[in-house]
């Protein structure tokens, strides 16, 4: 058993290269932008949101990280920019020390033709869904950093990450809406008690054929788009309020920032459909391999090109994925249990590192630990952790 709690970035490392050659994604006629992007002065008036005030109020909290930057949300302020959904943004957030400012973008998160479906006692169902509003960007005069924010009716989400550290923001006391309730943001190794990722895949797939891997001629390629189908399980249905749409509030929230870290490689993901299990659901909970095995059995026709489970039952089971298999018509599927979303401070950041992490074993990425790289395939990149193959440990990783 493996267990992980790195920065979300590495994650993604060398999967442009395996994705350059896979031919069974949509075609787009232009590749996307870097998802982190500089507002210009030559683009259209930028409005600016000022969504928060600092708070002392919820101090009492602090119990559950060592520190954090207590906020109120402005409820007029987020209507405001709920309904107006303009194509790019400033948003400020107040600090201890000196305020943030994030320059942003309206992100594109699902494919024209989405679908969401419910799964009640009486079969399957449309649902009538409300998009949220997604937007990614970085902090104004960092190039390096990548920010994501969500914008719902009654609430917002949002992920930091900047000088090599991850900051989560969200509502206190994480009950799926946020109405009423203290916001923070905090850095995530302020947690006292943080999630732990557990990867149960198995480095054991076909080795990259070096000979053929491209070089880098990204723009002169054709971009493609990975199309992701998501299952959301029963527990996360009744840990969000036996309500649907807060349901798919926060995967595509989560879904954000999983696509904004593959963005910035030039991968491009988009949600084509999402189900939401309304009455028991029949994936067992016993352990990963056994929710992907049953996950993989009984969903072998779906709308996408990756099919993703994701479950709230608080049992530990960390993450599993088929290796390299954007390309398969049986197995591209992958399980991520990200944990309770009742939590006093919300951990949004290592929710999107286990599905990231386990999206990049489909997409062909090994743990940088495998004994599965350098010229001849057989060393490893880091000495993260025991290498998995034998061989001796690579480097230690440099931020």
């Amino acid at each position: 058993m493996k267990s992980y709690t790195f920065s979300l970035l590495p994650t993604i490392l060398s999967l442009f290269l395996f994705f350059a050659h896979q031919q069974s994604t949509s075609d787009q006629n232009q590749p996307e932008k870097n998802a982190a992007q500089t507002i210009t002065a030559n683009d259209a008036e930028v409005r600016t949101f000022e969504l928060f005030k600092l708070s002392t109020d919820y101090a009492a909290k602090s119990d559950v990280v060592s520190r954090g930057t207590y906020l109120d949300l402005d409820k007029a302020v987020l209507q405001d920019l709920y309904h107006a959904k303009p194509q790019q943004l400033q948003i400020t957030i107040p600090g201890d020390e000196s305020p943030l400012l994030l320059d942003l973008r309206k992100s594109e998160i699902f494919t024209e033709d989405v679908i969401f479906r419910g799964v009640t006692k009486d079969g399957l169902i449309n649902l009538d869904i409300e998009k949220g509003a997604f937007y990614s960007g970085h902090l104004k005069g960092d190039e390096n950093s990548v920010v994501t924010i969500s914008v719902f009716e009654n609430w917002m989400m949002g992920i930091l990450s900047f000088d090599g550290v991850n900051y989560n923001l969200g509502p206190l006391d994480d009950d799926a809406k946020g109405v009423d309730k203290g916001y923070i943001l905090f850095k995530e190794s302020d947690h006292l008690a943080p999630p732990a990722h557990e990867c149960h895949t198995e480095d054991d797939a076909v080795d990259f054929d070096y000979e053929y891997l491209p070089g880098d001629e990204t723009a002169n390629r054709v971009t493609k788009v990975v199309k992701v189908y998501l299952e959301c399980d029963y527990r996360m249905y009744t840990d969000r309020n036996n309500n649907e749409q807060e349901v798919i509030n926060y995967i595509t929230g989560l879904f954000n920032e999983l696509a904004t870290l593959y963005a910035n490689e030039q991968i491009l993901t988009r949600i084509s459909e999402i189900k939401v299990w309304m009455t028991s659901d029949p994936y067992p909970s016993s352990s990963s391999n056994a929710a992907l095995n049953s996950f993989t059995s009984r969903v072998n026709n779906f709308n996408g090109n990756l099919a993703h489970l994701v479950s709230t039952i608080p049992a530990g089971n960390g993450g599993v994925a088929w290796l390299g298999v954007l390309c398969s018509s049986g197995n591209s599927h992958a399980y991520s249990n990200i944990g309770n979303t009742y939590q006093p401070v919300p951990t949004y950041s290592w929710s999107v590192e286990v599905m990231t992490h386990e999206m990049g074993h489909n997409l062909g990425s090994r743990h940088t630990h495998a004994c599965a790289w350098g010229p001849n395939g057989n060393q490893a990149l880091d000495n993260c952790r025991a290498t998995e193959g034998g061989c001796p440990p690579g480097p230690a990783p440099v931020n």
